[in-house]
């Protein structure tokens, strides 16, 4: 049923379509060109901001983003990444990290986006996954931070404006990628214990929100 609350507007359909456009063509891209671009075009609009949203998570993990906001649709031909690379801070993984939880803090809130980003990284903790990642959950962190001010009325603008020129250092500070990661369960257990596990999430959050 939450899901369904997902369909993208035609307004924020046709910016991500005017973003892709107007990124250089054949270039791996950087997810600040991204937001510049898409921002520096978008009404101070909260609905605008989250279908927004919605719609560049669908271009970066379309699979996956397609689970949340099945009423988004296909995109348009041309509004894809092709054969180009998105990253952040030179990462594939960070940048969709970052689109992902923007896009569902913006839609069915923090609490919804906190919870499924944790559970990723406990799912990559186990024997066949890649590890459970601090790094990516400061991604996801400052996802949740920036969609979260995009859809209130009281920081949509501002929000807005700062997006419009923002660099990768400001998205996700150079120190956050010293962070643990590549931890399996075992080491994860080892090393932090389940009760520093939410004390380490709950400072790394702070930390991030101070950003």
């Amino acid at each position: 049923l939450l899901a369904q609350q997902g369909g993208a507007n035609a307004q924020a359909r046709a910016l991500a379509c005017q973003t892709m456009n107007a990124l250089p063509a054949g270039q791996p891209l950087r997810l600040e060109q991204m937001l510049n671009t898409a921002f520096s075009r978008a009404p101070a609009d909260a609905e605008t901001h989250s279908q927004l949203l919605a719609q560049m998570a669908l271009i970066a993990s379309p699979a996956e983003a397609a689970r949340f906001f099945p009423s988004a649709g296909a995109l348009p031909s041309g509004c894809g990444l092709a054969d180009r690379l998105l990253t952040l801070q030179g990462r594939e993984d960070l940048a969709r990290h970052w689109l992902m939880s923007a896009s569902l803090t913006a839609r069915f809130g923090a609490q919804l986006s906190n919870a499924l980003g944790f559970w990723k990284e406990l799912s990559d903790s186990a024997p066949k996954g890649s590890g459970f990642s601090f790094v990516d959950l400061a991604a996801d962190c400052s996802g949740m931070m920036w969609g979260a001010r995009l859809v209130t009325a009281e920081s949509a603008a501002s929000a807005a404006t700062a997006l419009a020129r923002i660099d990768a250092d400001t998205l996700l500070p150079p120190q956050a990628l010293t962070l643990d990661e590549g931890l399996s369960e075992g080491e994860f257990n080892r090393r932090y214990g389940a009760i520093t596990h939410l004390r380490c999430a709950r400072d790394l959050r702070q930390k991030m929100a101070l950003r």
